[in-house]
């Protein structure tokens, strides 16, 4: 019996969305990846893949997994800031704390 080859599942940061803030190592891996998976909502390309564009092997082989994966809601939304009744309130927003900035 043979055993089935094995592999390794990295995860790699891609910083704050500009693919020159990527790390080098990030950058590497990457490149030399033959499986890719990343996280987009439907019918989109996904923030994650747009940052590699031009970065990939001509062979591989991607994984796109689409939302939702969390539940969302928008950010300005009275259930965001109430935390959804999920989670609790960290922070207050006023003039001591600045809104957070939301992610795109």
């Amino acid at each position: 019996m043979t055993t089935p080859p094995t592999g390794k599942v990295i995860c790699a940061g891609l910083g704050p969305g500009d693919p020159d803030l990527m790390s080098v190592r990030a950058d590497r891996l990457v490149r030399g990846a033959l499986h890719l998976a990343y996280f987009r909502k439907p019918g989109r390309k996904g923030q994650a893949r747009q940052i590699v564009e031009g970065m990939l092997r001509a062979d591989v082989i991607e994984y796109p997994m689409e939302y939702p994966v969390t539940t969302e809601l928008p950010f300005d939304s009275a259930e965001h800031r109430r935390g959804h009744g999920k989670h609790p309130r960290i922070a207050r927003r006023d003039d001591n704390h600045p809104p957070p900035r939301q992610c795109q």
